[in-house]
């Protein structure tokens, strides 16, 4: 198909048709970035931006046989964009940039790191009218016709450069070159179909094959529309379950097999508090809601869950959040007890650390990843009314060594009363940080958890709520000391 008529079937919609051109000409794109910043992951997100931008503004491209250039001067914006936003920082030079095949053994490595880097650096020391040319041909993989096309010259034009350019390689042994290992980014991909949905939840069957990690920015779309969403979890091992964002506020409307694109990076969306109200309703199943216990002392006292309901996961990174989502997934996978866990990460600290995990469904304990502006709990005070429960992080508790470092203060629940002795614990808690008691109750709460026992040494425990409950009456009586709250945990499982 040429490029006109993907052009015209992408304006009105064509997802698919744009990720043909996508795929037709990144290549160029990135070589035409990379040219420009001297910089692989910077000609990265330029030529990335450049694509999203090309596809938000076809409808303003007058002349479709012309869109090779017109996408040119898109990259060449971005680039000149990223050199002003980045004018302090030091560039990795063409001879720094890592272009080699894992597949390919130590000794492979080592000749073919030698050889691209060696050619990359000839190239990069040509006359700018020869470099450009030159990169574009090699680098970016296409024939004259193409790279005439993109810079808007004559094939001539391209031809003679070319042949100028050779002429300076071969004078310097650099010439002729292999470019088997000139890998370029690939940014855009279909990954895979929708199976169903319902509201802002879809789930999809991936391509096992070309699966993306978590929180990957991904389109779904069909003649009519393209939808955004991110993937927010693997159910198994080719079923994701997406998350859409409609920008307008409603419900996504998807139909069964429409097809998934990845966009090859990290989601840039944040849910707002509209989007949360949405995956809670959408997820919560409970009618009446009954007490699921996790052995966990400072959950099952202060932030009881409950069957069929809704856990928001909150506060502070670096804490234990997403360890805390793995032990919940733990203890309670094979027990039949469904829950949902919405993981709310800040971005983008937060949401470069889980795009790595491969978090996944334990029995009937779904945990979808969210990104938001801020996780705080005092940000996201008007959304969290809406869940079952709230267990809060605290950065406090972890610097001073508590762990589990949940706040039991603002960690809550809304579907069920906690006990009186919660409610004492809370009120000294909250009015007698410096009591001997409130310390020792503070001792008390941590606990060691399974999923953690090869990092920290120590056997994870499971604590019955009404022994937790017994023991911290105890102490709120003055009847335990710190040594016997230290033994609780070993001797009360």
């Amino acid at each position: 198909m040429t490029t006109e008529s993907l052009v015209q079937r992408s304006i009105k919609g064509d997802v698919d048709a744009f990720t043909d051109l996508v795929t037709r000409y990144q290549g160029m794109a990135f070589a035409y970035a990379l040219t420009t910043l001297r910089d692989y992951q910077l000609a990265e997100d330029a030529t990335q931006q450049a694509l999203i931008t090309a596809w938000r503004n076809l409808a303003s491209l007058r002349d479709p046989g012309r869109f090779g250039s017109w996408l040119r001067g898109i990259v060449r914006f971005e680039c000149l964009r990223l050199l002003r936003a980045h004018a302090r920082q030091q560039s990795t030079s063409l001879e720094d940039i890592d272009v080699i095949d894992p597949a390919i053994d130590i000794e492979q490595q080592a000749e073919v790191r030698g050889e691209v880097q060696r050619v990359l650096g000839h190239i990069a020391r040509l006359p700018e009218r020869q470099r450009v040319v030159a990169q574009l041909y090699y680098l970016g993989d296409q024939p004259q016709a193409v790279v005439a096309e993109f810079l808007g010259l004559s094939i001539s034009t391209v031809n003679n450069r070319l042949r100028e350019a050779r002429a300076i390689l071969r004078q310097e042994g650099a010439y002729p070159m292999s470019t088997q290992h000139l890998d370029t980014p690939e940014f855009s991909k279909t990954i895979g179909n929708v199976i169903r949905a319902r509201e802002l939840i879809i789930d999809a069957r991936i391509d096992n094959e070309s699966r993306p990690p978590l929180l990957t920015a991904v389109q779904i779309g069909d003649a009519d529309r393209a939808i955004t969403a991110f993937i927010s979890q693997y159910l198994d091992d080719d079923v994701a379950r997406l998350i859409a964002i409609d920008e307008r506020g409603g419900r996504a409307n998807v139909p069964s097999g429409a097809s998934v694109h990845s966009q090859g990076h990290l989601t840039e969306v944040l849910a707002s508090a509209h989007t949360i109200d949405q995956l809670v309703n959408a997820s919560r199943v409970a009618a009446q809601p009954a007490v699921i216990p996790t052995g966990i002392k400072v959950i099952d006292l202060f932030a009881p869950l409950v069957q069929g309901g809704v856990v928001a996961l909150v506060g502070a990174m670096n804490v234990g959040k997403l360890v805390v989502v793995e032990e919940l997934a733990a203890r309670l996978g094979r027990t039949g007890q469904r829950v949902t866990i919405l993981v709310l990460l800040a971005s983008p600290d937060e949401l470069g650390v889980a795009h790595q995990l491969n978090m996944r469904v334990e029995g009937m304990v779904t945990s979808m990843l969210i990104p938001v502006a801020d996780a705080s709990p005092e940000a996201l005070s008007s959304s969290l009314d809406r869940v079952d429960t709230v267990v809060a992080m605290s950065h406090e508790m972890g610097r001073d060594g508590f762990y589990p470092a949940i706040d039991p203060l603002v960690s809550r629940s809304h579907a069920v009363d906690i006990s009186p002795v919660a409610v004492c614990a809370h009120q000294l808690l909250s009015t007698q940080p410096g009591d001997r008691r409130s310390r020792l109750l503070r001792d008390y709460l941590t606990q060691p958890f399974f999923v953690a026992e090869d990092y920290t040494g120590r056997p994870g425990i499971t604590v019955d709520p009404e022994i937790a409950a017994a023991d911290i009456a105890r102490i709120l009586d003055g009847e335990m000391t710190g040594s016997e709250s230290d033994d609780a945990d070993t001797t009360r499982e």
